[in-house]
């Protein structure tokens, strides 16, 4: 069964909109909706989530099954996902509801500009707002609805159609700890690890895979990076960040997560 978490403000709560909120999937993930966090005994042990297998999963999620971009890597399967980044959301002391929420709150100002016909409908943009502060930092984002519909890996009638941008450009103490700290990467690298801490791109469906299932999808284009988002929205500071992540940052925005 899948159950509604408590709200944290009820104005969030959603009667319809752009998407449901505060949803776990409870049944397959019990000890998730109990701590915010899953079990990895228990994320070992699962062989389906919402009825579908695994492998179906996996195979769906692949790049070139329901997405062009992937869910995944072509390397990574969806058990390989769930438990690495249930163990990096473990080492930055956050759970995965603390994370989807400010990219709900981003939904809920989308919203409600739709819904008080604010967006641009002729070049189908977001227009009104494009950035805000948040944990004292500024955060700038770009939204489009696309033409067509992506649906969901899971048996869940999750369906997203939008194209959400977020970023928050690094400060000069920020770069110059970066630069001091992994002086041994070359600038492209450098550059790759800048990119994806700072840079995220999701649509409506990734909030709600990471609330129902700590599901951040794989290292794709579309990886709403539990790492990025709690910098991004100043859930922690970069040296914060780098100290829980053991001083690997660029190897733990990096790697794939495989068997």
């Amino acid at each position: 069964m899948i159950n509604n978490m408590p709200s944290y403000r009820s104005r969030l709560l959603y009667n319809g909109g752009i998407c449901q909120q505060l949803i776990i999937d409870s049944k397959d993930f019990p000890h998730l909706a109990e701590t915010g966090l899953h079990s990895d005994k228990h994320l070992e042990s699962i062989r389906t989530i919402t009825g579908r297998s695994l492998e179906e999963i996996t195979r769906l999620g692949c790049p070139g099954g329901l997405s062009q971009a992937g869910f995944m890597a072509e390397d990574e399967d969806i058990k390989s996902v769930l438990i690495g980044d249930n163990q990096l959301v473990r080492k930055l002391g956050l759970t995965h509801p603390q994370l989807a929420k400010p990219l709900f709150q981003v939904l809920n100002m989308m919203d409600a500009d739709l819904q008080l016909n604010r967006w641009n409908m002729a070049q189908h943009q977001w227009e009104n707002i494009q950035g805000f502060f948040y944990n004292n930092q500024l955060v700038h984002i770009t939204a489009e609805d696309t033409k067509g519909g992506q649906k969901s890996i899971f048996d869940d009638g999750i369906k997203g159609g939008f194209y959400i941008r977020i970023w928050r450009p690094l400060d000069d103490t920020e770069l110059k700890y970066l630069k001091t700290r992994y002086e041994y990467l070359s600038d492209s690298e450098i550059k790759e690890m800048i990119d994806q801490l700072s840079i995220i791109n999701i649509g409506e469906i990734q909030p709600q895979y990471i609330m129902r299932y700590g599901f951040y999808e794989g290292h794709t284009y579309w990886r709403a990076d539990p790492v990025a988002i709690s910098f991004i929205f100043g859930m922690k500071h970069i040296e914060e960040l780098d100290v829980a992540l053991g001083n690997d940052l660029y190897h733990i925005l990096t790697a794939h997560y495989t068997n």
